[in-house]
């Protein structure tokens, strides 16, 4: 009788091994498993049913292109906003407003500093204004593909237990 008790109160997923994880978990652009180690492609391709594995590679590719839309337009936003910066430093104007011999060539330089750094400006504006609604699109479907998984594998469980209840103790199936 004990025998059969010790094998009967031992959970079925104690009784095998699976190969895919309870719940996954998304951090940094990563999807993780219970144990908090990064899954590759592979891995998931076989976690995940087909449409959640679309969703997942669709997210993918969207936070990835955000990210590199976002880093060069950064970078654009930087140099330009830098050569601007430096040519408006060097900018110079002769009292009555003529400009008289080395001061016509630095004006005429920190002036194309000017153009080229508003032409650099322009640009990382635009790309990063498309970069980053993309890096947080995709960000958010990656946490989308974890949460739709720990839905679908979450099995609703009953426990069994002694505790106290408002008329003293008692076995309390909880579910």
């Amino acid at each position: 009788m004990i025998l059969f008790a010790c094998f009967t109160s031992v959970s079925a997923k104690a009784q095998f091994v699976s190969n895919s994880p309870e719940h996954l978990f998304y951090k940094s652009g990563k999807i993780l498993d219970d144990r908090g180690q990064k899954l590759s492609k592979e891995d998931l391709s076989q976690i995940l049913n087909p449409n959640l594995y679309t969703d997942y590679t669709d997210s993918r590719r969207k936070r990835k292109s955000g990210v590199i839309l976002t880093s060069i337009g950064g970078g654009m936003l930087l140099y330009g906003g830098t050569a601007f910066g430096v040519g408006l430093s060097h900018l110079h104007e002769q009292e009555g407003g003529y400009y008289s011999g080395d001061d016509w060539d630095e004006n005429a330089l920190a002036a194309g500093l000017m153009l080229g750094g508003a032409l650099f400006i322009t640009p990382g504006v635009i790309l990063s204004a498309i970069g980053i609604p993309k890096l947080i699109k995709g960000s958010n479907g990656l946490k989308r593909v974890a949460e739709n998984y720990n839905a679908q594998t979450d099995k609703p469980t009953a426990s069994l237990s002694f505790a106290p209840t408002k008329n003293g103790y008692g076995l309390v199936l909880e579910f």
